[in-house]
């Protein structure tokens, strides 16, 4: 009887333990918050191992538990959460929280991911922002950048971190540098003092800095009329992406570029690059008149060009530059 008792206290005591390598069940706390995540395939999130999670991502309670994910320690399943959690975009604003705690963690992979998976929730990613904004001095390359992509997605209201980002597009690594000219873009006209050092990012030596800049300066607008002579700049330049971010910025400038790009965009529809040439027709179509120098190469490119898509921006450029011409080649 007794060397019965041992062995039923032995088996007793043989199940209250721990599998070896396993981490139990994570706790959600109401506010989102949690304790750590599983370390492994197997362990548990909410009840279920964390492949479940990545396989359901709509399932109720998904965007926290996705989230958490992001700690686990086998890459594929984080990679895979952190698509499914972009992929929800907005959706996934529960899981901010939890995102918002992740930003303090040991690791810097994690650190980064959950940032970036905020920027991709967007506005509602909102009350990460004191947290990304002192991010953005950390020491890791990686981590700064993950904390740009956040303040891009939050937007405007991110403005507070202008002048910080501002410091970044000097920053030596060009993928820092091409997130915080990105940022700014999308913090937009209310982050106006960063004009001149988006303008200078013009002249980077990274072709997706210099994209980044040309995109930024679309995107804050009227305010940044003193780029056009550094558009005109890249309008020249080889490579065919930069000439056409650089016609199509033109292009949205209204009359502006009058004085100092009418003469680059004339020649601008004699560019090999079908883009290049229904840019710059729209350019000088907005422009207007004072582009009538221009109607016969608007003329000869409607009735030549190859291209659909440019020999009707070239009738609507020509509509407008010179009515009569545009009457008498049948536009209407």
């Amino acid at each position: 009887m007794k060397k019965f008792g041992y062995c039923v206290l032995l088996f007793a005591l043989a199940g209250c333990a721990k599998p070896e390598g396993g981490s139990g069940e994570v706790t959600v706390n109401p506010d989102g918050s949690t304790a750590p995540a599983a370390s492994n395939a197997e362990g548990m999130i909410q009840g279920q191992p964390a492949k479940y999670w990545v396989d359901n991502p709509k399932a109720p309670g998904a965007d926290v538990a996705l989230a958490q994910v992001l700690r686990d320690k086998d890459e594929k399943l984080r990679e895979a959460a952190a698509k499914a959690l972009a992929a929800r975009g907005e959706e996934a604003k529960a899981a901010v929280p939890t995102l918002v705690t992740q930003l303090k963690d040991s690791d810097n992979w994690v650190r980064k991911t959950s940032a970036q998976t905020l920027g991709k929730i967007g506005r509602e990613a909102e009350p990460a922002l004191p947290v990304v904004t002192e991010m953005l001095k950390d020491s890791d390359d990686g981590v700064r950048e993950g904390a740009m992509d956040a303040i891009a997605g939050i937007g405007p209201k991110a403005r507070e971190a202008v002048p910080t980002l501002i410091e970044a597009t000097k920053d030596k690594n060009e993928k820092v540098r091409r997130a915080a000219i990105h940022a700014l873009g999308e913090i937009g006209p209310v982050g106006k003092r960063c004009i001149p050092d988006v303008i200078a990012a013009l002249k980077d030596k990274n072709l997706e800095v210099q994209k980044a800049a040309v995109e930024a300066i679309n995107k804050i607008g009227p305010q940044t009329m003193e780029a056009i002579p550094a558009l005109v700049v890249l309008l020249k330049d080889e490579r065919d992406d930069l000439r056409r971010f650089a016609a199509l910025t033109l292009s949205q400038m209204g009359s502006a570029p009058e004085r100092e790009a009418m003469e680059p965009l004339g020649e601008a529809l004699k560019d090999k690059d079908k883009e290049v040439r229904l840019y710059s027709a729209r350019a000088l179509g907005e422009i207007g008149e004072k582009a009538k120098p221009h109607a016969p190469a608007l003329l000869q490119l409607f009735r030549t060009d190859q291209d659909a898509g440019v020999r009707n921006a070239a009738a609507n450029a020509l509509k407008v530059v010179d009515p009569g011409e545009a009457a008498k080649a049948g536009i209407k």
